[in-house]
């Protein structure tokens, strides 16, 4: 017995050191209060636009299944800590023999700056693998699977492809010195971003079009028209791969 609360008291430990943008803990009522923050937020512009949406779907209740698992902590709790558990010890004997830390000796702005460059650049290029590699897109076709995008499909994917993603992710950022105040900052925007990026939203953000990931741009990555697939990788940043105008009615 005394063994078995051990090992428990490790978990939770190990649970509440997860980095942001891997996993912490937040529980079921925080994931709740983002979710109907979001779906108000975003359903009254929607409706501004009088767009089309699904909320009242299967599809959508089944991306609102994914989103609980995972906002909630469970799929950090489940999945996670043993994978960060496995890599902790050689990644800590490779960051004492590289000792690089390069963002953790900068000042916090420049810090900021090159964490979400940096981190950015990672996610794009794990997403362009994921849908070049079979292996890869195996996992990820789960989130290209919803017919119906709503902002409840950003945490629409397999238990797996969240871990790849993540891990090739951390590895390079925990090398690099992961600044706290920059993965607050960072988790916090890309979270809006990708929400708004997945809703019914017509927004190109004019200008920025060809800098932030907008409502349009990503259509174009989850559009039934053949002639897009494989489009539009970017995460935070956009890659300029497509322009103009698309139906927002997609799946893949």
């Amino acid at each position: 017995m005394p063994e078995i609360l051990s090992i428990v008291d490790n978990v939770r430990s190990a649970w509440r050191a997860l980095p942001l943008g891997v996993g912490f803990e937040r529980g079921i009522i925080r994931a709740m209060i983002a979710g109907v923050c979001l779906l108000t937020v975003i359903c009254a512009i929607e409706r501004l636009y009088s767009v089309r949406t699904h909320y009242r779907s299967r599809m959508f209740a089944h991306d609102v299944a994914y989103w609980f698992y995972y906002r909630s902590g469970l799929h950090a709790f489940l999945v996670y800590v043993l994978v960060l558990a496995a890599i902790e010890q050689p990644l800590s004997s490779l960051d004492a023999l590289l000792d690089i830390h390069l963002l953790s000796t900068m000042a916090l702005v420049p810090q900021i700056l090159l964490f979400t460059l940096i981190n950015d650049g990672i996610a794009y290029w794990v997403h362009r693998a994921q849908h070049h590699y079979r292996f890869l897109w195996a996992f990820h076709a789960t989130h290209h699977s919803q017919e119906q995008i709503s902002f409840a499909t950003t945490h629409r994917s397999h238990p797996l492809d969240g871990v790849i993603v993540s891990t090739m992710t951390y590895i390079p950022l925990h090398i690099l010195g992961v600044p706290a105040e920059a993965g607050v900052l960072l988790y916090l925007a890309k979270e809006f971003i990708a929400a708004l990026s997945h809703s019914q939203i017509p927004w190109g953000y004019g200008p920025f079009y060809r800098i932030i990931v907008s409502p349009r741009y990503h259509a174009f990555h989850h559009s039934l028209d053949p002639r897009h697939h494989d489009r539009n990788f970017g995460v935070f940043f956009s890659d300029q791969r497509q322009s103009g105008r698309t139906a927002l009615m997609v799946g893949r």
